[in-house]
């Protein structure tokens, strides 16, 4: 991106003058430098209207660029969440699944988007720092009847019954099942 991005600098064309109005709080010497993070980058793959507005020439090196960040990307950064998320490991993909998807919750009925921030808060727990662990620890209990005995059993049960729970985890998981949510929901 980094060549990308000053080719297109230099000539201030339309692309370039897209990128600038796609991220105004990217100063112009960043976007001349070609100076972007991943989130960035993606939203800029995602845009329609940006391939459509370059130049031949900018169009090859686009797809150029496209076609070595497709090649480069590794496993470990397509099968992890977005957001501010712990690693996903490979086992827990089966009960966390639904974190990797690109979807737009807004969209979503009430139930899913409550069983979405339930698995956000189970995986800070279950692979989170300790003050990671303590926030949703908190959050679940706090919330437990928004959401509700069912969705928390559903997700908290299997987790419990998976074989491939290490010690720390399972420790971990039972401290959530010892918590107040229980007795808040009785």
């Amino acid at each position: 991106m980094k060549t990308f991005g000053k080719t297109m600098g230099k000539t201030n064309s339309a692309g370039f003058l897209h990128l600038v109005g796609k991220f105004p709080k990217l100063n112009e010497a960043k976007l001349k430098e070609g100076v972007f993070v991943g989130p960035q980058i993606r939203q800029v793959f995602r845009d329609p209207d940006f391939e459509k507005i370059l130049s031949e020439l900018e169009k090859s090196a686009w797809n150029s660029f496209k076609w070595i960040d497709e090649r480069s990307t590794t496993k470990h950064f397509t099968d992890q969440p977005m957001g501010n998320l712990p690693f996903l490991k490979q086992e827990d993909i089966q009960y966390f699944g639904k974190l990797l998807e690109d979807i737009d919750e807004d969209v979503l009925p009430p139930e899913e988007q409550k069983e979405l921030k339930i698995m956000r808060l189970l995986l800070k727990i279950k692979n989170g720092t300790p003050p990671m662990r303590k926030s949703s620890l908190r959050q679940i209990t706090d919330k437990a009847r928004e959401f509700g005995a069912s969705s928390l059993f559903n997700q908290i049960l299997p987790l419990l019954m998976s074989p491939a729970l290490e010690d720390q985890e399972r420790h971990l998981l039972v401290k959530v099942w010892k918590s107040k949510w229980i007795y808040i929901l009785s």
